[in-house]
């Protein structure tokens, strides 16, 4: 059975959008939180997550998909794409879910939560953190 856990810093990373000025990010924070609660108890789109171009309908609709550039290094990161009122044509927010897989312990940790436009750029701050937090969880590097 698959688990999800949410680190620390990645729920510090959405209490800086709660407590953000922006109406845009803290609407994001409550889609966000709601998604992983839903994801938590589905065991069907855990157990297909960490694969290539995934995606869970509903509301809200959810895309999963490694990070290329992570991938080639041997890191298992997951990028999570949420997507608000598909029946409307979805509105896409603006920040990404990134997550670590444990295939040996069939674990999803979310390690943080970033802006699209980063691009999971290694010299963006957050995602620096992001990778620290991956190598100190000791999660295998391939």
């Amino acid at each position: 059975m698959h688990s999800l856990f949410i680190e620390p810093a990645a729920e510090e990373d959405l209490d800086e959008l709660w407590n953000s000025s922006s109406s845009e990010d803290q609407d994001a924070a409550d889609l966000i939180a709601v998604t992983l609660e839903e994801i938590e108890g589905d065991e069907d789109f855990l157990s297909r997550m960490y694969r290539r171009d995934v995606t869970r309908g509903g509301e809200p609709t959810i895309n999963a998909d490694n990070i290329v550039s992570q991938w080639r290094k041997g890191k298992n990161l997951v990028r999570l794409k949420v997507w608000d009122f598909p029946e409307y044509g979805g509105v896409l927010i603006p920040w990404r879910i990134i997550c670590a897989y444990d295939a040996l312990q069939e674990t999803y940790y979310v390690l943080g939560i970033i802006k699209r436009e980063s691009n999971y750029d290694e010299n963006n701050p957050r995602v620096q953190r992001i990778l620290r937090d991956y190598d100190a969880l000791g999660l295998p590097t391939y």
